[in-house]
């Protein structure tokens, strides 16, 4: 049986389940520095929210002393794994970070351990890698081999990612890429960084936007859930460098304001922490659906399906043609263009060879009969589909979180 609670905010209540009231209470006394009381609620429920939006550390920390044995032991190990790994992290990202500045490559910081930084607990901050940009690529991918670093891939205009120890890293050499949901306005500002760069930390109010930019590129996409949102708050709350008469200019200048006014509501709502400039009324239903919709999606959005079409959504959106561009966009997906397959290593006698093209079909084709993967080959193309009402929805949560 559903247990429901309703959560009174500053402006409205709004219903959701006990577990769930609970679960964003906790998250809101960890920011706030506050204690958190036991309550009846079902543990393992509040276990799959902590895993699914990654803060399973904080919800550990905040309720450890009243926690029943058996989840105690799920919380204490998923915790402990945590906290050594992001430990180990930054150990070897610093020590990285130091062989890259000795081999006169210019590096900073972005995104997990520059945020973590603002936790109350930095190491309660899960990062999946480290990401670092850098000045010299090439430079760095030599460096980085010969320090015994793997390479997992090399793409041409994107990321580079390597393994270590057991941990992953981004290498970048800018903080925007070509995606179809980009704001030119945005790509243009972030890509003179260099010019708010000092000893090799970007100035903290414009890693402010560059991570609320980020928030808006997973949204856009695959979906968010609560763990961008805290990022958000604990900046908000903790890093004093952040110039908000500044960056609410920049925002407004760069498209972008409407967007953070409307997150900057939700982070008051159930965090508790006050919007640093004015933020967008949100209505009572809208908001409740959305706060329902951030709990199905995890953390990248990968747990809920609502968001499993977002490629060719995105893709087909602002066309009147939006039959052409899926047929279009299916023909690609079986005869992928030049600039596509020469990102991935496996095509790389293609670079500079475009007269090479239709083998290179032809030779995907054969890995694809020798690895068996007809039958992904099918489901992507099928993605290549979607309804005028799938459209639809989506941009109307587009609207919804100032994002059109």
């Amino acid at each position: 049986m559903i247990r429901i609670s309703k959560i009174l905010f500053e402006r409205y209540e709004f219903i959701v389940t006990k577990e769930q009231s609970f679960f964003l209470s906790t998250i809101k006394e960890y920011i706030c520095g506050l204690e958190t009381a036991a309550e009846d609620v079902d543990w393992w429920t509040i276990y799959k929210y902590s895993q699914s939006h990654q803060l399973t550390a904080i919800i550990y920390h905040q309720c450890k002393e009243f926690l029943p044995s058996d989840v105690s032991e799920a919380f204490k190990s998923a915790s402990l794994s945590i906290i050594y790994s992001n430990i180990n992290r930054r150990k070897i990202t610093e020590a990285l970070l130091l062989t890259l500045k000795k081999n006169s490559i210019d590096s900073f910081l972005v995104k997990g351990l520059n945020v973590a930084e603002y936790y109350p607990n930095w190491q309660y901050r899960t990062m999946g890698d480290s990401d670092i940009v850098v000045d010299d690529l090439q430079k760095t991918h030599l460096l980085l081999i010969e320090r015994g670093f793997d390479c997992i891939s090399q793409t041409k205009d994107r990321e580079q990612h390597y393994s270590y120890m057991g941990m992953d890293f981004e290498i970048h050499d800018r903080l925007v890429y070509d995606q179809v949901t980009n704001l030119d306005s945005v790509t243009e500002f972030l890509s003179k960084y260099k010019a708010y760069l000092v000893n090799n930390k970007i100035d903290d109010s414009v890693h402010f936007i560059f991570v609320l930019n980020h928030l808006r590129k997973h949204f856009m996409n695959r979906g968010v859930g609560f763990r961008q949102f805290v990022d958000i708050a604990v900046l908000v709350k903790y890093n004093k460098r952040i110039d908000w008469n500044w960056t609410e200019k920049k925002l407004a200048e760069i498209e972008l304001l409407s967007f953070a006014r409307v997150v900057f509501y939700y982070v008051e709502a159930w965090f508790g922490i006050p919007a640093p400039f004015a933020s967008q009324n949100i209505q009572e239903e809208i908001f409740e659906d959305s706060t329902n919709s951030i709990f199905k999606n995890g953390v990248f959005g990968f747990d809920n399906q609502d968001h499993d079409d977002f490629i060719i959504s995105n893709y087909v959106r602002k066309s009147r043609f939006s039959a052409i561009l899926m047929m279009k966009y299916a023909l690609g997906v079986v005869f992928p263009s030049y600039q596509d397959l020469i990102r991935a290593e496996q095509y790389s006698f293609l670079r500079a060879k475009p007269i090479l093209l239709p083998v290179a079909w032809v030779y995907r084709f054969g890995r694809a009969i020798k690895n068996k993967r007809f039958s992904e080959g099918r489901t992507q193309i099928s993605k290549s589909f979607v309804s005028k009402e799938y459209i639809a929805k989506r941009e109307e949560m587009f609207r919804n979180w100032g994002l059109e």
